[in-house]
């Protein structure tokens, strides 16, 4: 499973939303995700995968879009 995959599994368990709706162009607070939702997921991808945002990709409102924080992860992850 590829990081995108992991980030829509959790996303998906955090929010009750669809995988199949979490598209790239999804804006954030929009598409149904709360700022408290995404430190979740930010904190379940580190606990359950070992994958760690930078400190400097940590601010939240750095992410418009769901392609946004997907990136950030793929960084994170080396891919």
């Amino acid at each position: 499973m590829n990081v995108i995959e992991l980030l829509k599994e959790i996303i998906s368990e955090v929010s009750g939303l669809d995988q199949s709706e979490l598209v790239e162009d999804m804006v954030i607070n929009e598409g149904g995700l709360t700022s408290i939702e995404i430190i979740e997921i930010i904190a379940e991808m580190e606990h359950q995968h070992g994958i760690e945002l930078d400190i400097d990709d940590m601010d939240i409102n750095n992410y418009l879009t769901l392609g946004d924080l997907m990136r950030a992860y793929e960084k994170a992850s080396g891919c």
